[in-house]
């Protein structure tokens, strides 16, 4: 089964071409170990992703301890809360 998706908000403070890069690794092992394919576009995909502020009112009011939390289809959306410090590969920054 062929999948799209797509990153429309990105967080602070880490360059795209990296976070780009950490989801397309992550369903790339997804691919590896199911019959799914994935491929990033820059339009309405199946799955939608952003990075989105606590107190943003579009959006989901995130709890304090709350990560990320996501749609099922056909909305297919996942927001992580943008006030945690992401990182890629290091505890303490990119």
């Amino acid at each position: 089964m062929d999948l799209t998706y797509r990153v429309f908000r990105y967080p602070t403070g880490l360059h795209r071409g990296a976070v780009n890069e950490v989801f397309q690794q992550a369903f790339l092992t997804w691919e590896s170990v199911t019959n799914l394919h994935f491929q990033q576009i820059n339009e309405l995909a199946d799955i939608n992703i952003a990075f989105v502020d606590k107190n943003n009112s579009l959006y989901y009011q995130f709890e304090p301890y709350v990560y990320a939390y996501a749609y099922l289809p056909p909305t297919g959306s996942i927001f992580f809360n943008q006030n945690w410090n992401w990182t890629i590969r290091e505890p303490s920054g990119e």
